[in-house]
């Protein structure tokens, strides 16, 4: 969530400084200019979901704290959905959704709306059901109401996010908030490259959960080596994501096609490693409690 915090802020620092020519960290709202109200919105959004994610942190006893449990879980979570809906139909706005022709829903950035505010109604409705609880005492509702859609508002927000990342790569760079600056120029997008980056993209998460698994659990010894290796591989990642994002086309000279290819491959042998290091870890019997 943070990393997702930082990009969003990102998004919003690339609106309020299009046509200024000195930088400004933070802007007042322009109530006339859909794009800068949903890189907001997508930026309050994303605090609130940090505020929802921290919950792991609070050590009390939810079952007889309800309050603490559904302010800090049910309505920050809830707050976020609304405020990710509100940025996905102020996107769609800003790119004139409404116009309902074949056209306009073949913009990557109008099926990007569609697919951020299904997904922030999706998650809306699983944190509600999870007022007081309610959820986790009913498996059904649990099972269809919760993790259900949680699962496929996911794959939306994922695919969302995906799309962002090919826009970047074709160089249109406004995204879905600043349409001023988009289609200045259409590059052809390396599919090699795109899948590279899920390779990347699933590395980092396994980190991210391991780094979990390491919080919760103690191995004596080795946790500070596990906890030194994870996040060395956090940032190893992530520098590979920044270099993938950054640079859109690799020097058609040797050695630069040798050194992408040896990347590559390092990165899918350490992909299939993780997997087999995150299933080891998740079910060693040794671990200290």
């Amino acid at each position: 969530a943070w990393c997702f915090t930082a990009g969003n802020y990102a998004v919003y620092f690339q609106v309020i400084n299009f046509e200024g020519e000195d930088l400004s960290f933070i802007a007042w709202p322009d109530l006339g200019d859909w794009g800068h109200l949903g890189a907001l919105f997508n930026l309050f959004g994303a605090i609130a979901y940090n505020v929802n994610t921290m919950l792991f942190f609070d050590t009390a006893d939810h079952d007889s704290i309800m309050y603490e449990y559904n302010l800090v879980y049910v309505i920050s979570g809830g707050l976020g959905s609304i405020l990710f809906a509100l940025g996905a139909l102020a996107e769609g706005e800003h790119n004139n959704w409404r116009d309902c022709n074949k056209e306009t829903f073949k913009k990557p950035e109008n099926q990007m709306a569609a697919l951020n505010f299904s997904g922030a109604v999706l998650f809306l409705v699983a944190y509600i059901v999870e007022y007081n609880h309610y959820a986790d005492h009913h498996r059904d509702v649990l099972v269809w109401v919760v993790c259900t859609p949680f699962t496929v508002g996911s794959i939306f927000f994922f695919i969302g996010s995906w799309m962002s990342l090919y826009m970047w790569k074709q160089q249109n760079f406004g995204l879905g908030y600043a349409k001023h600056i988009n289609g200045r120029s259409h590059v052809v997008v390396d599919w090699k490259q795109q899948l590279m980056a899920l390779v990347y993209i699933g590395c980092i998460t396994m980190q991210w959960e391991r780094l979990g698994i390491c919080a919760s659990y103690n191995w004596g010894y080795y946790h500070t080596v596990y906890i030194l290796e994870i996040t060395f591989r956090l940032l190893l990642y992530h520098c590979i994501m920044f270099l993938m994002s950054a640079l859109h086309t690799t020097p058609d000279r040797h050695p630069f096609g040798v050194m992408l290819w040896s990347m590559r491959l390092i990165a899918i042998y350490a992909f299939f490693g993780d997997i087999y290091l995150l299933r080891l870890e998740s079910i060693d019997p040794y671990r200290e409690h």
